[in-house]
């Protein structure tokens, strides 16, 4: 988390040089803008929580963690407006501890997520300027790793899940010369339920994330 901020920092400080020199304007951009294939980075924050609905107990959170994410990607951007791109993303290991009711014995349960995405993107360019507003959506397939500890760190017990679902994202962008910055927001609801019950676990993901895509 502290090293996605210092991060933020460092490309807001040379987005706001950038604009000021100019780089931003729409007559750059348009000389800037290419279609290409493409190859970047991101790394971000990665949240991921749980809420599950107990009867007539009402509705409580189960999970809720947060964790760096990391993301490699590749496609082909056909223009300004359009993209296709593949990735595979780390989401982290989040971990929580929390105090069973009955027993009062503390455990800890971690999480670790990954995947692969295939999706398109679309972008709406933001006046005479670089900037562009953009949407995504596409399919994540997905594996996750949960494991439970007692208080005193022992294994007690090992589970892996895994699926596909579609995921949605947007956020704003900016073209440079042979490459793309990115602040992006991505949000995924897992499919998931209780195999006794066949209740919705409540299962769900989000990443807030810098990327950089080059244009080749």
């Amino acid at each position: 988390m502290k090293l996605y901020t210092l991060a933020l920092c460092a490309t807001l400080g040379v987005a706001s040089q950038a604009q000021a020199a100019g780089i931003f304007s729409r007559s750059g951009a348009d000389e800037r803008v290419k279609s290409g294939w493409e190859i970047g980075a991101a790394i971000g924050s990665h949240k991921n929580s749980q809420k599950q609905a107990f009867g007539d107990f009402g509705t409580f959170v189960t999970f809720d963690a947060s964790s760096t994410a990391y993301k490699l990607f590749g496609g082909y951007r056909f223009n300004r407006y359009f993209t296709a791109e593949v990735a595979y993303i780390d989401g982290g290991t989040g971990s929580e501890s929390f105090v069973d009711d009955t027993t009062l014995l503390v455990f800890n349960t971690e999480r670790k997520t990954r995947g692969f995405q295939g999706s398109v993107l679309g972008a709406l360019p933001l006046g005479a300027s670089a900037f562009s507003l953009f949407g995504r959506v596409g399919y994540l397939d997905w594996k996750s790793d949960e494991l439970l500890r007692d208080a005193e760190g022992f294994e007690m017990q090992r589970s892996t899940f895994d699926g596909s679902d579609p995921f949605f994202g947007g956020g704003l962008m900016a073209d440079l010369d042979g490459a793309v910055l990115r602040l992006e927001y991505e949000y995924v609801d897992f499919d998931l339920q209780d195999p006794l019950t066949g209740q919705d676990l409540g299962v769900k993901s989000s990443v807030t994330s810098l990327s950089v895509a080059w244009i080749f």
